[in-house]
């Protein structure tokens, strides 16, 4: 064991697998062929590996531009969705982050000229106006992003714009991305974790204009799934040459039920126990260092928690739609789509007095019992 191999798996070394590559084939088709007007959202549980395929993605969009495809537009743009404060989403920081990276320096500095023109008209000195404000962001943004015209734009941990806030906040965020693809001449890729399909879910139209692509953890239940994980593991310990005692291998069960099949999860185990073994003097990793640095109960159940709430959601949207079970919100609709002219219409009498009502009668407990 050397500080060489903690620092390569430090720098987030990327070792393809299937569902990665799956992934990867999906999104790249939505840059090269999907609408502008559409957002696309990836989406997966957290050590599955999104932010190594952000970066993974982004060399290869570089590398197909150096061979000359599409080498007229800007590289792809890589920004991660800051955290909330108080409740809310920061979209000044947003904005100024996505600015920087398209080239617009000291963002932070620039101050409202509309406000200093009105000032100077009345001769008020306004020559320290207010700070720009967020509409004029969002607008110096869309100007840039005409002019530079980006391959893309990934924005990463996008669960931040929608997580936990009320459903007018998060429909209000999601409209303002919408606007961005009907006006921006890009891409708009937004990476998170479950709680990112409230992107999805808002309502009609939005829906329409969000693609969700789900990355998947393996699953412990499935025979084919371990396989591929083991493959997995055995390709990253060869790749970088992680000194492993074959008893490990003789129980992967342990392995991918501690891991939770997610390869991000599972190289953050290793690369704590080769730090162990290094602080130890250890030459390789046996099945006790792998316990002892394994993640705590607490954690795995969290973070399994959570993926298989997620995964129940993902597959009941899998189905055979049949519209004769939705229901509107109303109650129960007719079903009934004969034309209204063939229909047989009857005319009923209306025996009541005048100023008399029939009432409506509600049953007010059963008086079969």
């Amino acid at each position: 064991m050397n500080e060489e191999l903690l620092a390569l798996m430090e720098n987030g070394v990327a070792i393809e697998h299937h569902h990665f590559r799956d992934v990867l084939s999906k999104v790249l088709r939505k840059i090269q062929h999907g609408r502008h007007d559409e957002i696309t959202s990836v989406l997966g549980p957290t050590g599955v590996g999104k932010t190594t395929l952000i970066n993974f993605l982004t060399d290869k969009l570089q590398d197909k531009q150096s061979n000359g495809w599409r080498d007229h537009l800007h590289p792809p743009i890589v920004v991660e969705a800051p955290a909330q404060t108080e409740n809310s989403f920061p979209w000044r920081e947003f904005l100024a982050d996505l600015l920087v990276e398209l080239g617009e320096d000291e963002v932070d500095s620039k101050v409202d000229l509309d406000h200093i023109h009105q000032g100077m008209k009345i001769g008020r000195d306004t020559r320290s106006g207010p700070k720009i404000g967020i509409a004029k962001l969002q607008d110096l943004l869309r100007k840039r992003v005409k002019a530079l015209r980006p391959i893309a734009i990934l924005v990463d941990e996008s669960q931040n714009i929608v997580e936990g806030l009320p459903d007018k906040t998060r429909k209000a965020n999601v409209n303002r991305l919408k606007t961005w693809a009907n006006t921006m001449d890009t891409r708009l890729l937004f990476f998170g974790t479950h709680e990112a399909r409230h992107l999805e879910d808002i309502n009609e139209q939005l829906t329409r204009r969000i693609s969700p692509i789900y990355f998947p953890r393996y699953r412990c239940d499935d025979d084919d799934e371990r396989r591929e994980f083991a493959t997995f593991y055995a390709s990253l310990v060869r790749h970088l040459g992680i000194p492993i005692d074959p008893k490990i291998n003789d129980d992967f069960g342990f392995l991918i039920n501690h891991s939770l099949g997610c390869p991000g999860i599972l190289a953050s185990w290793l690369q704590e126990s080769i730090a162990y073994c290094i602080d130890m003097n250890q030459k390789k990793i046996t099945p006790t260092i792998l316990r002892k640095t394994r993640f705590s109960l607490s954690r795995l159940r969290t973070i399994e928690q959570a993926i298989k709430d997620f995964e129940v959601y993902h597959d009941s949207n899998f189905g055979d739609f049949n519209p004769f079970l939705v229901v509107g919100m109303g109650g129960q609709e007719s079903m009934d789509y004969t034309p209204s002219s063939a229909k047989k219409v009857t005319k009923q009498r209306n025996n009541l007095k005048p100023g008399t009502q029939k009432p409506k009668r509600h049953q007010v407990h059963d008086t079969q019992n």
